[in-house]
Formats: structure tokens, C-alpha cells, sequence
């Protein structure tokens, strides 16, 4: 059985939870040992690029999102920038980040 864990809609610490690496691999893979996936609440990851203004284009929130730990979002938004940010060299995320996601 695989157990999801959560990231919101807030920051902490001025970053968007669920953009923060340092929060969801750090702290929730690295010091607690979690296994499972973590999703994004709906809206979340949509919401680092339109109400955090934490990235300046919805691919980066997309692959922002996803770099810090994020393995799905609940809503369309990472599903419909994702692979804008793959394919844009700019934008740092890759491959292996998109299967360790899918690990999970």
C-alpha cells in the first residue's frame, strides 16, 4: 500500500510549500524517511506561479513544483505545463526528476 502525503496552498518561510525542496525531500523523504507520493492540494502548484508570483512563467511553477518533491498535482495545471518545462532548456528540470516522480 502506498500512502500519499500533502503539499497546500501557503508558504512557510516566504516559498510556497509545495515548491520547496528543502520541505518535501528534505524534511518529508530525507529526515522522516517518507516512501510514498506526495500530490499537490488542487490549485497548488498553479498557485506558485499566479498568487505566490514565485515563478515568473506556469512552466517553471509546473517544474518547480515538481523538482522540490512534488510527485502529482491534483488539478490540470502541472499536466498541462510540464512538458513545456521539459522542453525548454531554461527551465530546470529533467528527465531523471520526472522519473523519480513516477517512482514514487
Amino acid at each position: 500500500m502506498r500512502v500519499s502525503l500533502g503539499s497546500s496552498y501557503n508558504a512557510l518561510n516566504g516559498k510556497p510549500t509545495c515548491a520547496d525542496p528543502g520541505l518535501l525531500d528534505g524534511l518529508a523523504r530525507d529526515t522522516f524517511g517518507f516512501t510514498g507520493y506526495i500530490t499537490g492540494d488542487c490549485g497548488a502548484a498553479d498557485g506558485v506561479w499566479s498568487a505566490h508570483h514565485f515563478t515568473s512563467t506556469p512552466e517553471e511553477a509546473a517544474a518547480a513544483s515538481m523538482a522540490a518533491g512534488m510527485d502529482v498535482d491534483c488539478g490540470h495545471f502541472v499536466r498541462d505545463h510540464l512538458a513545456g518545462a521539459l522542453s525548454n532548456a531554461s527551465v530546470p528540470f529533467d528527465d531523471a526528476q520526472l522519473d523519480a516522480s513516477v517512482a514514487h
